[in-house]
């Protein structure tokens, strides 16, 4: 082992995982595995000793979290780089280890086999992100943008019409909503005529079909 090897710590609560890890950083040229830890806590016991060139943490773990050390590092002025592995793939984790800038993102399921692009990135003073993590973030753009248009389409709705919206995505019929409106059909099929119109809906069952996937959209209105 060279002596300016460059120091890491791995923090993973499963053993198994741990061992790939250590096993892979003590092969990977110009580093050396300083300390495993199991959680949290003793990542931060390694901290108060010495501070390492790197840590590689699972996000989740017993005690303190990957990202309850991360927050001990900014805390106390430390600058390690930092690893985030996580077996989560919904973009609003993501978007909150994202936010953190300085984080690398690793999925666990393939972290062994970016681990070479994360470094050599971060060696270049670059932030790695694993690419599956792009498209988590690009798919949740593209929802709240959708989000929001339907919201902007919701607007142009009167209370009435809301109010019939409403009752659709309850899976009432018109005439049910006739009655419990005090209207009369003809009414309720003007409004959703005039509902179908203002949100840009065409076809047969696009208006259930609408009211039922933006349900929630609806009754927040």
């Amino acid at each position: 082992m060279i002596d300016n090897a460059k120091t890491v710590i791995i923090a993973d609560d499963h053993p198994i995982f741990r061992m790939g890890l250590n096993s892979f950083i003590d092969k990977f040229p110009g580093y050396k595995v300083m300390a495993e830890c199991s959680n949290g806590q003793e990542v931060v016991q390694q901290l108060q000793k010495s501070t390492p060139n790197m840590l590689i943490l699972d996000l989740d773990m017993p005690i303190l979290s990957g990202l309850d050390v991360v927050d001990y590092v900014l805390e106390n002025h430390l600058s390690p780089n930092v690893i985030i592995l996580t077996a989560h793939t919904d973009a609003s984790t993501i978007k909150k280890l994202i936010d953190y800038k300085f984080i690398s993102i690793l999925f666990k399921e393939s972290a062994l086999t970016e681990l070479p692009n994360c470094i050599k990135s971060i060696e270049e003073g670059k932030t790695f992100y694993s690419p599956l993590c792009h498209k988590l973030i690009s798919s949740q753009l593209k929802k709240i943008v959708k989000d929001q248009e339907i919201n902007q389409k919701l607007m142009l709705l009167t209370p009435s019409e809301v109010n019939v919206l409403k009752l659709i995505a309850q899976h009432f019929t018109t005439k049910d909503i006739a009655q419990k409106l005090n209207n009369s059909t003809k009414t309720i099929e003007n409004h959703r005529a005039n509902i179908s119109l203002k949100l840009g809906l065409t076809g047969t069952n696009k208006l259930i079909h609408f009211a039922l996937e933006h349900k929630e959209s609806i009754n927040s209105i």
